[in-house]
């Protein structure tokens, strides 16, 4: 019956991610990561507040929402989660809101991502999304290798954001599939990929969706010879064709 998400608004990704298995233990309902880039691509939103184009380059947010058919409970909860979270300072005070216009707004600015990213993509290009996860505690570590690869091949518009609790990350960009240099550029990207989360820290290429063209080169890397091999075979046996 009630519900309410507040924006937990910390210095850096390290911190916000510091603070995701303090939430986790405590009676949220949902914390989801949005890095500066994400917040970039909102920003010009009429409803979004004025300090996000003030925000500082290594800022990260944490949408946290708590719910209950109450309202002392939703009390109780917002005390738990404060006090969960205290040894981490944010950047700004922070406001449980109901209010909708608020409320919608960041879920918006959340679930919209995917458009926002994509309506400012350059014309001719594709808006593409990867789904990884890493371990909760890896997570900082995982999001700063993430972010240096996109920096190191150029891609000025690729977010991160996700579903922190379980370590479940979105990459989202925009990719030219024009010219053979674009397309090498993505291989890399690709290969970087696979690269920091299978084997610099042991997460997964696909938390929630399945596995695509993108990552089918990478099955094997991610589960060993011995596991593909029983997959290729159980593949020709139900699937001939």
């Amino acid at each position: 019956k009630y519900k309410a998400c507040a924006l937990m608004i910390f210095e850096a990704i390290e911190k916000a991610c510091e603070a995701t298995p303090l939430l986790k233990t405590s009676p949220v309902a949902a914390v989801e990561l949005l890095d500066r880039d994400s917040i970039r691509s909102v920003e010009e939103d009429p409803d979004a507040p004025d300090y996000f184009r003030t925000l500082p380059e290594t800022a990260c947010v944490l949408l946290v929402e708590i719910q209950a058919n109450d309202q002392q409970t939703m009390d109780e909860k917002e005390k738990a989660v404060r006090k969960a979270v205290e040894s981490i300072p944010t950047i700004q005070p922070y406001t449980f809101t109901s209010d909708p216009k608020e409320y919608n707004f960041n879920w918006k600015a959340r679930k919209g991502l995917l458009s926002s990213v994509g309506g400012l993509r350059k014309t001719g290009t594709t808006c593409l999304i990867e789904d990884v996860a890493f371990p909760v505690e890896q997570l900082a570590e995982a999001c700063i290798a993430l972010k240096k690869l996109f920096k190191d091949l150029e891609y000025h518009d690729a977010v991160l954001f996700g579903h922190a609790l379980e370590g479940n990350l979105h990459l989202t960009f925009s990719q030219d599939f024009s010219t053979p240099k674009e397309v090498e550029r993505y291989a890399k990207l690709m290969d970087g990929i696979a690269d920091i989360v299978v084997e610099r820290f042991g997460g997964s290429l696909k938390a929630e969706h399945g596995t695509g063209r993108n990552m089918a080169p990478y099955v094997e890397m991610e589960w060993g010879e011995a596991a593909y091999k029983i997959m290729s075979r159980l593949k020709d046996i139900f699937d001939p064709e």
